[in-house]
């Protein structure tokens, strides 16, 4: 992660972010790299997966980086279920 980047959990105390606080954070997060934790996320909702996709994205656009971090196994199944792979 570099210097202008932010990490940005998609976990709070024990909770997955609500997809309005995710994008929130990610808005926050506008023209710096993004690394998403997801040291503690097991399953994603189609809604945070819009935001998710929609950062990529925009990160793409931007030249930014966007990543998707600790990923577990059932994680990428859960991804790979709703249609997508990160790039990383």
């Amino acid at each position: 992660m570099t210097e202008q980047a932010v990490s940005v959990p998609l976990d709070r105390d024990g909770k997955t972010l609500a997809p309005s606080e995710l994008l929130e954070l990610l808005r926050g997060a506008e023209g710096k790299d993004v690394e998403i934790d997801a040291a503690e996320t097991l399953l994603l909702t189609s809604r945070h997966l819009q935001v998710l996709i929609a950062a990529e994205r925009r990160s793409q656009e931007t030249d930014q980086t966007f990543s998707i971090t600790n990923r577990s196994a059932q994680l990428d199944s859960c991804l790979a279920l709703l249609g997508w792979q990160p790039n990383s």
